[in-house]
């Protein structure tokens, strides 16, 4: 549909290399791309940040239609997300009336931790 912000897996992303970039010791660390992010106020607002399986897409804009301030996805994995698993960025689709809204990513491993953040921060 329309209204719905797309967040797709990315065209390769399903064996996506890892972005690195040489600092002065020789050794390698993610490049870390900077990004303007406002900050959310949340006294006073109502967040919303459902477990899984009952935290869908439909029932959040149930909740901001009956005035839920902030609303936040389902948990994502963050192992499947790099595999382009569609089921998994299914859970980071949002629907345009949450205007404010947050991921939830779990995972057991920090460069894989690392890897799907930046791959979200990119395309979601």
């Amino acid at each position: 549909a329309d209204d719905i912000a797309d967040t797709t897996a990315p065209e390769g992303s399903a064996r996506t290399s890892e972005i690195e970039a040489n600092d002065e010791s020789g050794s390698t660390k993610p490049e870390i791309h900077a990004r303007e992010r406002k900050k959310v106020d949340f006294r006073g607002k109502t967040y919303l940040a459902p477990l899984t399986t009952v935290g869908n897409l439909p029932f959040r804009r149930v909740c901001k239609d009956f005035g839920v301030d902030i609303t936040c996805g389902e948990m994502a994995m963050a192992t499947n997300l790099l595999q382009a698993q569609s089921s998994e960025w299914a859970l980071l689709r949002r629907h345009k009336c949450e205007d404010v809204f947050g991921v939830q990513l779990a995972g057991n491993a920090v460069a894989a931790m690392g890897r799907a953040a930046q791959l979200i921060e990119e395309t979601c």
